[in-house]
């Protein structure tokens, strides 16, 4: 997110005409760089919500038919990655057509949506692995710790959670200057604004999300009965273990995509005491964790077989 939260103090200041062009002329450079920067990251984030749509929207035709808490959280994770998707197309949209010089309330509130949904589908994720966690762990008392109604109030609390969380954290860091006409930072540098943001989108989700698949793989790969000793048929069997799968693609897709969000935004940029914003890297690290909304169709078309043979059931059907 681009907020300017440098001041002037243009009074205290005299110029020579050569060094006002000087000035002049690097920052029209500079104002170009970003001009490009807004562009390239609209028209990506347009292009990505199409391919979004598409995937989630099989995503949820193939897994509403499953009889499974995986498959209604993932169902949850696709709309929230469809949301997501959708509120950053809006945000960008907004940025890139120069639209914060509508006052204050836009400047606290036009950035909410994309953390809420980039937040919460997240930690969707995270939910998905502690549910297979103790699935694959605690068979026995897995309905007595997870039910469907505690699943969709679960996903509630998140949701709610993370909508104050935002609200919280917009009206307390941005403003609205009259002078130039624009949003910007307040009490916080713009380098740790973006850290607290990808914290608590990324780096706190990847832990979690990390250790939970480390801990799922090493059940199914050491156990002998890899969803307890509870006898269970074949088709329930197949299940679980299509249900495991799912949920370790997405959950190695996720990691791969946004380890280096997380170790730039997290680790390198609070090290530096002022980080001067590089377009290229902010392009790549912002279609990464882009993309990570629109591949797990992807994913599970290729890793999870009952999935791709009910998509493909779905398309013949059509």
């Amino acid at each position: 997110m681009w907020i300017k939260n440098e001041t002037y103090d243009l009074d205290n200041f005299s110029y020579t005409t050569e060094t006002t062009q000087t000035t002049m002329y690097v920052n029209s450079i500079i104002n170009e760089k970003n001009e490009n920067f807004l562009k390239t990251r609209f028209f990506i984030s347009v292009c990505l919500l199409c391919l979004g749509l598409f995937g989630n929207y099989f995503i949820f035709l193939v897994l509403k038919g499953v009889q499974s808490l995986t498959s209604i959280l993932a169902i949850y994770m696709a709309v929230f990655d469809t949301l997501s998707l959708l509120s950053k197309v809006y945000s960008y949209g907004l940025e890139y057509y120069k639209t914060y010089n509508y006052g204050y309330f836009y400047c606290v509130t036009w950035y909410i949506p994309t953390i809420i949904f980039g937040s919460t589908t997240n930690w969707t994720l995270v939910l998905i692995c502690i549910e297979r966690f103790i699935s694959i762990f605690f068979p026995f008392h897995h309905r007595s710790f997870v039910s469907t109604r505690r699943v969709h109030v679960t996903m509630a609390t998140v949701l709610c959670i993370f909508v104050v969380y935002s609200v919280v954290l917009n009206f307390m860091t941005i403003a609205y200057s009259d002078s130039p006409k624009q949003c910007v930072l307040m009490n916080v540098s713009s380098s740790k604004f973006n850290t607290i943001i990808n914290c608590v989108a990324f780096a706190g989700p990847s832990l979690l999300i990390t250790t939970f698949t480390l801990l799922v793989i090493f059940k199914l790969k050491f156990s002998k009965r890899n969803f307890g000793r509870e006898q269970k048929s074949n088709s329930r069997q197949q299940l679980e273990s299509s249900l495991s799968r799912l949920m370790l693609s997405s959950a190695i897709l996720f990691m791969i995509l946004t380890l280096p969000g997380t170790l730039y935004y997290c680790l390198i940029s609070p090290a530096l005491d002022s980080r001067k914003d590089d377009p290229v890297i902010d392009i790549v690290l912002f279609l990464l964790s882009d993309v990570s909304n629109i591949l797990n169709f992807v994913v599970y078309l290729i890793f999870v077989k009952a999935f791709r043979s009910k998509f493909l059931q779905i398309i013949a059907r059509k």
